[in-house]
């Protein structure tokens, strides 16, 4: 018999896996978008200034992204490393080679929002007499490549997926006990295990070119994976395949005639199954845009 503690702990899960289930299946309402840059789009200046920056709604991550600054000749004439304190902040900034000539100068940058997203876009301004030039685009450099963004939703869907059809152990352990050996649930457990693990995995190989803008077969790009490991969003599919290994071990336990184990044994490995579950599901909320909008910007 399932004493109240678990029974309420499972419950909670199959409540957290209906809102996920609904959240996943809801378009994303905004990513990071831009909100300030110095000089303004379109300004024209008496003399150039020392810097550009850019300023975005939330938080964001330059890796492996960029920013630059060329003149109308095409020519880079920003100048060292891209300035973004603490690597998470919503201003990204970079400084200009010092005596720029008077002309038109155009801004492009691609960063990567805190849910994974990325962003690309550019303006313009002018130093000194001469005609504008209108940024229009991402100047240097491409935007997202079609087929990864493709392969990369796909890849999502699966992962939401999977973790709904993981449910199903949950309501097998608290309102089914007979089918822990009925061959069609323990397939549609594995099945979305298996799915949440692969979602996981093709996160990680992806996530580096769609940031990047850079094709498939940067998908075993070590440099672009070892960024991607280092952001917030890959450590939280690291996490999340982790747990999916300890819920693996679990599972085989508890797909098992109620009979075969003792109840306390069963008891704990049901009690651990409820929190690697939770542990799963916080990790699709930890890369969201619940996440990012309670980072503090600098």
């Amino acid at each position: 018999m399932i004493s109240r503690t678990r029974a309420l702990a499972v419950l909670a899960l199959l409540a957290g896996w209906a809102v996920l289930s609904l959240a996943g299946a809801a378009p994303a309402l905004a990513h990071a978008e831009l909100v300030g840059t110095d000089p303004a789009d379109g300004s024209r200046l008496q003399a150039a200034p020392s810097q550009v920056t850019v300023s975005f709604s939330e938080n964001v991550s330059l890796d492996p992204g960029f920013l630059k600054v060329v003149d109308s000749k095409g020519e880079q004439v920003s100048n060292g490393p891209v300035n973004h304190p603490g690597g998470q902040g919503s201003k990204v900034s970079v400084a200009l080679r010092s005596g720029l000539p008077d002309g038109s100068y155009l801004v492009s940058y691609r960063i990567v929002s805190t849910d994974s997203h990325p962003i690309g876009g550019s303006f313009s301004f002018v130093v000194g007499n001469g005609p504008l030039v209108a940024g229009t685009g991402v100047v240097t450099g491409g935007t997202t490549d079609r087929l990864v963004g493709d392969v990369f939703t796909v890849a999502r869907w699966i992962a939401f997926a999977g973790i709904v059809l993981i449910g199903g152990l949950a309501f097998v352990v608290l309102c089914w006990p007979a089918g822990r050996t009925d061959r069609r649930a323990r397939r549609l457990v594995w099945f979305g295990w298996g799915a949440t693990a692969a979602g996981a995995v093709l996160g990680l190989l992806l996530e580096g070119p769609y940031a990047a803008g850079t094709g498939l077969a940067d998908a075993v790009d070590l440099s672009l994976l070892r960024t991607t490991l280092g952001s917030t969003y890959g450590r939280m599919l690291c996490a999340r395949l982790v747990l999916l290994g300890v819920l693996a071990v679990l599972a085989v336990r508890l797909l098992r005639e109620v009979d075969e184990q003792p109840e306390k044994t069963r008891a704990r490995d049901e009690d651990l199954a409820a929190i690697c579950g939770l542990g799963v599901l916080a990790t699709y909320g930890g890369v969201g845009h619940a996440a990012a909008g309670s980072q503090p910007t600098l």
